[in-house]
């Protein structure tokens, strides 16, 4: 429990970006899987309600996402060996999560569309949409990151840049 609690006061887990990204992803999964335009697709209700479990689905995903990607940047032997820290990512979240999320999409629209998502060609198609929002998301967190780091370098060189001017002053 104290982990989640430092997890929603990090940046990591800022639940307006958590439900953008999920909407953004949902939106590309749901328009993507249409022939349709996008402004004739918006109207239909069978559009709707894949995005609403899109949304869902997506938000449940990235949760999980940022959660991991939270956790493996506060381990201190990962911060230092980075290349061990991706692959251990890639591995769970690219992998084993990629696995899992194709398999709860299946009992989704089974359970609620009665619909089998291997004879639609949906592994071709869609997952590969899925994997991509998936992939997307860690790339996200990864430049965040690099930002955070980064403006927090520059603050820290000029704050001593500061302090050496003044000490040089007096």
């Amino acid at each position: 429990m104290i982990a989640l609690r430092f997890f929603f006061r990090s940046w990591y887990g800022n639940v307006l970006i958590l439900m953008l990204l999920a909407a953004t992803s949902s939106f590309l999964i749901t328009f993507y899987t249409t022939a349709l335009s996008v402004p004739w697709s918006i109207t239909l209700e069978k559009h709707l309600m894949i995005f609403l479990f899109s949304f869902v689905l997506m938000f449940v995903a990235i949760f999980l996402i940022s959660y991991v990607i939270y956790r493996l940047d506060a381990n201190s032997y990962l911060r230092q060996h980075e290349l061990l820290r991706y692959i251990i990512q890639f591995i769970l979240l690219v992998l084993l999560m990629g696995a899992v999320a194709l398999r709860v999409v299946y009992a989704v629209y089974w359970t609620f569309f009665r619909v089998d998502l291997q004879k639609a060609e949906y592994f071709e198609r869609d997952y590969v949409v899925v994997m991509f929002c998936l992939i997307m998301v860690q790339v996200y967190f990864a430049i965040r990151k690099n930002r955070k780091f980064s403006a927090y370098a520059l603050k820290r060189s000029k704050f001593y840049i500061n302090r050496c001017r003044s000490v040089m002053k007096s």
